[in-house]
């Protein structure tokens, strides 16, 4: 008889709906019927961190892996509670939240029998995460315009400009908005510098130059952040300049920095307040130290094939 697993799901009430419950009880049905699971966990969360508090207390070997049930907040909270919990569960995805950039990333295709098949082949990628002060993020943080766009970008533009599509979209139909701006300062060993600054990007999955590439989940294990900084007037010229990097690992111009780094010290020393937030949860303010931490976390991928 082949080894079946146990599964913890953890739901975020908040955001889902009948058919999302609908939906999860068909998952884990599919799961047992097929003898994949035989023993599964359902929690409920109703408050600001009880994501983070039940996918940290679970015992390293207690479960096999762990599902998010929501949207990007939701698989923040549970990546941050697995590596606060040191217990190496990996971790699955079921998008019902109003963003699923991560989900979108991994290409999950949103039928049962895709979540079945995944389970069963059991295929985990070692990602990198990216880490602000003693939080982590899996998509990317930052501060400025351009994340505040990031739930009215069409799929379509994200997937030609990648990140930068939230910044673009929001310089062309909303310009009048683009006000904000502070003078930031860089601190890294490639590039320290102090820019004003009105879009600000740190990158751990996919690529802030392109979103079509053959496989992107490489990306989760490329060994580095991608850091963008734009000043005001120069938000309409960065996709062109972001396009013609191809091999190059830098730009430095006075309205543009764009470098690739594993830790950074980012503090606002003039200008207008921003914000820092990451996986489109708001953090807080500056100062903050940013750096990467390899191979962090385990993330149930679907099969290649």
């Amino acid at each position: 008889m082949r080894d079946m697993k146990k599964a913890k799901f953890i739901i975020n009430e908040a955001s889902a709906t009948k058919d999302s419950y609908m939906f999860t009880e068909s998952v884990i049905g599919c799961l047992a019927m097929n003898q994949i699971v035989n023993h599964v966990d359902v929690v409920y969360t109703k408050h600001v961190n009880d994501a983070m508090i039940e996918a940290k207390k679970m015992l390293p070997g207690e479960y096999d892996f762990v599902t998010a049930v929501g949207g990007d907040g939701t698989v923040h909270d549970v990546i941050n509670g697995v590596l606060r919990g040191k217990n190496q569960t990996p971790i699955a995805v079921i998008p019902t939240g109003t963003g699923n950039d991560f989900a979108n990333f991994l290409k999950l295709r949103g039928s049962k029998e895709s979540f079945c098949r995944m389970i069963k082949h059991f295929e985990v990628i070692e990602s990198d995460v990216g880490k602000v002060n003693d939080r982590y993020f899996i998509n990317s943080a930052g501060a400025g315009f351009g994340m505040n766009t990031a739930f009215d970008t069409p799929m379509r533009s994200k997937a030609v400009l990648g990140k930068m599509a939230y910044a673009i979209e929001g310089a062309l139909t909303k310009p009048s908005k683009i006000r904000a701006q502070a003078v930031l300062k860089f601190t890294s060993e490639e590039l320290c510098t102090t820019m004003s600054t009105a879009l600000l990007i740190v990158n751990n999955a996919g690529s802030l130059i392109s979103g079509r590439k053959a496989d992107q989940r490489a990306s989760l294990t490329k060994g580095y952040l991608d850091v963008l900084a734009v000043k005001r007037a120069d938000l309409l010229r960065a996709p062109g300049m972001l396009m013609m990097l191809k091999k190059e690992k830098q730009i430095d111009l006075p309205g543009i920095k764009y470098f690739r780094t594993t830790r950074v010290d980012i503090s606002k020393v003039g200008g207008d307040e921003f914000s820092f937030d990451f996986d489109k949860e708001r953090f807080g303010s500056f100062p903050v130290h940013i750096e990467l931490v390899p191979k962090a976390i385990k993330i149930l991928v679907p099969p290649a094939s």
